[in-house]
């Protein structure tokens, strides 16, 4: 079995944290070769089975839904094999082409599976697909184009699916961002699709200008509806309402699930790193965390939903994203700030020499003579926490330089290395660590968000109990170090099980991994 990286106690900045948490890898699935052209995207678990949404697409395999039985766990058995293999094609039909499989969840009530299914060229309607829990067909429903991640209400009588919408064609074709509810009530295979298309009256304030500065440098001149790009969905406990990310917006959207409306959209705000308790690494080849003049943008991918003490939080993996669209079309992070300084542009803030190596966005912060009075950065390199209030959310605790003080100080030979390769710093000049997913549990009393690092690998684990004063509770990689891609790497997406619902009797996170294909099983101890 690999060695874990497992970190004890910490000392950052003169703050103590305490470790809670130990993870020790119990289980195993390879979902294709590494390199095969998957991805591995998201797994869900039932009944000592994973559901794998396997995006590999080659000539020899195509997009499926893996079933993997991992009974053997209590008898610690470690390396799984396939169960069941089901090809997302056959569903679909033949007129049609099947591009990925973007989302598979298993519905509360344990009755059937549901998949998000986008179709080529992406710009087409996708499809959600109901099978039952052995992969047998029950029915599909067109929904938006490009449907990403889904999310099922706590009746399960409600799937949700964000549909993401993203340009092709050379910017010919831009299809609306939106998000379809498909209504199981009347049975599986008498759904009903609502669509739910982005209300443009709700676009004000800081979100509709910052939707202004991409209309504008745009070449095709998008809608807002066209420019907000569905991400990823959460629902809360009790089924009335949805949260969306629109991820290279840095917005979130609340809608009312039963009107099938959005209630509001709102930008989630900026992150300044001239703070001290934000500085990140971005100088060319240093371990320094350094502040600047650069405000980040939140960009979640990820974001999961909790209440405590009548109060809603969303918990957000700040992993940054620009549009790009293809070379000579539209490429919003193609320039360092150095770069820009080289090509005569006129930045009206101090620059650093760290600051030169940090890509920034293009068409952000200009003034309207074309120079920079501020500069804008992909992704937060952190994990917020945001209370819902009337109208929108408002920031309560963000993990700040955390994430990479942790890595840093735990992996300093590969610190801010990308999934491809451990070359350290190669990540410094673009969104560091990358946290992609976020995942809760809760675990004899106490809750935990587990927050994945999709670039230089691990899950950083941080005691939320009290959603207003998280505490970090450990660090953990499952990847092995001894070369570019080996062990699993590339973090997409996070699931954990109860101890009740685990077959060895302890909770569990499960991580797909995107770069590896593969699945890893971890079995969780919270230190008294």
């Amino acid at each position: 079995m690999k060695i874990l990286t497992a970190i004890g106690a910490l000392l950052i900045a003169a703050t103590s944290y305490s470790a809670q948490i130990s993870m020790e890898k119990v289980g195993h699935f390879q979902g294709a070769p590494i390199g095969a052209g998957g991805p591995i995207d998201i797994v869900d678990f039932y009944n000592n089975t994973l559901f794998v949404a396997n995006g590999t697409n080659t000539d020899i395999q195509k997009p499926s839904l893996d079933i993997v039985k991992v009974d053997g766990l209590k008898n610690k058995e470690k390396e799984f094999n396939l169960s069941k293999r089901v090809d997302i094609q056959k569903f679909i039909g033949t007129t049609e082409e099947v591009s990925d499989l973007t989302c598979i969840k298993v519905s509360p009530n344990g009755k059937f599976l549901a998949l998000s299914v986008a179709l080529n060229p992406t710009t087409e309607n996708g499809y959600i697909v109901i099978t039952s829990l052995e992969g047998d067909y029950i029915a599909h429903y067109k929904v938006g184009a490009l449907p990403d991640n889904l999310a099922i209400t706590p009746d399960s009588l409600k799937v949700i699916v964000a549909n993401e919408g993203e340009p092709g064609k050379g910017l010919k074709v831009d299809p609306e961002g939106s998000v379809s509810i498909l209504d199981l009530s009347k049975g599986l295979d008498k759904g009903r699709v609502i669509e739910v298309k982005i209300d443009e009256a709700l676009i004000k304030g800081e979100l509709k200008a910052n939707l202004d500065e991409y209309v504008k440098a745009a070449p095709h001149k998008p809608t807002y509806s066209q420019a907000l790009e569905p991400e990823y969905i959460t629902i809360d406990e009790a089924g009335k309402f949805a949260y969306v990310s629109f991820q290279e917006d840095s917005a979130i959207g609340q809608i009312d699930i039963e009107a099938g409306k959005f209630v509001w959209i709102e930008s989630m705000g900026v992150k300044d790193h001239s703070k001290p308790e934000n500085s990140f690494a971005i100088g060319k080849n240093s371990p320094n965390l350094v502040t600047g003049n650069v405000f980040g943008m939140y960009q979640p991918d990820g974001i999961k939903v909790i209440n405590q003490n009548n109060s809603t939080y969303l918990i957000t993996a700040n992993e940054g994203d620009a549009r790009d669209y293809g070379k000579g079309l539209f490429v919003e992070d193609d320039s360092t700030i150095g770069k820009l300084l080289e090509a005569g542009k006129k930045i009206n803030v101090p620059v650093t020499e760290d600051m030169k190596n940090l890509k920034i966005s293009k068409f952000r912060g200009l003034n309207e003579k074309g120079e920079y009075d501020k500069l804008y950065s992909f992704g937060a390199r952190s994990f917020s926490i945001f209370k819902v209030e009337d109208g929108g959310v408002k920031l309560v605790f963000d993990s700040g330089n955390q994430l990479e003080e942790i890595t840093k100080k735990y992996l300093p030979q590969y610190f801010n290395s990308s999934n491809t390769n451990i070359k350290p710093y190669s990540r410094n000049n673009s969104k560091g660590p990358e946290p992609e997913d976020v995942e809760i549990g809760t675990i004899d009393g106490r809750t935990f968000a587990f927050v994945g690092l999709e670039r230089i690998g691990g899950v950083v684990t941080f005691d939320i109990t009290d959603a207003t004063k998280p505490e970090f509770a450990g660090f953990f990689s499952g990847r092995d170090y001894s070369e570019d891609v080996k062990g699993d790497v590339g973090i997409e997406g996070l699931k954990f099980v109860a101890s009740e619902k685990s077959p060895t009797g302890k909770p569990l996170l499960i991580s797909s991994n995107e770069i590896s294909n593969s699945i890893a099983i971890y079995e969780l101890k919270v230190s008294k």
